[in-house]
């Protein structure tokens, strides 16, 4: 379940501006921003499945991390 959220969020962040720019260039900053606005600021305040919706606008899906393996070891 953590490899298919972490696909899922690494998605929805690199939609953002700045975030591809910045891992290119070894800058974790935009992704940290970005994990710290939709993620763990919850804490514990909503169940997984709610901050997933709420971070990528959709629920929990497999499909970031399938398009992932798929690029990877294709």
């Amino acid at each position: 379940i953590g490899n298919v959220m972490a696909a899922q969020l690494f998605e929805a962040a690199g939609a953002e501006d700045g975030v591809k720019a910045g891992l290119r260039a070894g800058d974790y900053a935009p992704l940290r921003r970005w994990l710290t606005k939709a993620v763990w600021r919850h804490g514990r305040r909503f169940a997984r499945d709610e901050i997933v919706r709420r971070a990528t606008g959709r629920p929990l899906d497999a499909r970031p991390y399938l398009a992932h393996l798929g690029a990877r070891y294709a």
